[in-house]
């Protein structure tokens, strides 16, 4: 027997208390992306158990337009997809690892994933790092005009701004375990945010 819980829009603890049952799949609409709520949770919610929902005319993705639609699939389906991304490089993804011989970013521009390349690069990705052949990330996407190529390329020829740069080293001195603790810290909100790229 399956259960099926549409709308879910719980926390994490309902969440957790949900998957107790081992045949459980969680409907996610359009509202709890345009809230919010769903950032923390969605990415806790594996992909067998996971289905999208219109719930047409209801929950619409979009607060500016109330009224939801079939087509608006898509774009809960990216914004989940970018969510997902940004969690696991937040919880513990290395944007310089080296697997396989080549980075995060190869990988990435390789697909020519430009969400996931103006991610990684965001959260302090080496634009010039090599992998195993010598090549860029930049290398490995041969269109010129193509969307990812161009995005990598402002990367190399923009000087970073300070703000950047300071996010990255205070991450980098923190390390893996001190920005579990960042919240700790004895530093205004709005910098803890900015080091947590809230």
């Amino acid at each position: 027997m399956k259960f099926y819980h549409h709308c879910f829009e719980g926390t994490i603890e309902e969440l957790t208390a949900w998957q107790q049952l081992p045949t459980i799949i969680f409907g996610v609409s359009g509202k709890f992306i345009r809230d919010n709520t769903g950032l923390e949770v969605i990415p806790r919610i594996p992909p067998h158990q996971l289905v999208l929902e219109t719930d047409s005319p209801f929950l619409s993705p979009f607060a500016w337009c109330p009224v939801n639609h079939p087509w608006n699939l898509p774009v809960i389906a990216a914004k989940i997809e970018i969510n997902c991304k940004q969690h696991d490089v937040q919880q513990s993804a290395k944007v310089n690892a080296v697997k396989t011989h080549s980075t995060p970013l190869h990988e990435a521009a390789l697909k020519q994933d430009i969400d996931f390349l103006g991610l990684l690069l965001e959260y302090g990705a080496d634009v010039y790092a090599r992998n195993n052949k010598g090549l860029h990330a930049i290398d490995l996407i041969s269109s010129s005009t193509n969307p990812s190529k161009e995005l990598l390329l402002y990367w190399m020829n923009t000087v970073p701004k300070l703000t950047y740069l300071t996010r990255q080293v205070i991450r980098r001195q923190l390390g893996q375990a001190g920005l579990m603790n960042v919240d700790q810290l004895m530093l205004p909100k709005f910098l803890k945010n900015y080091v947590e790229h809230r």
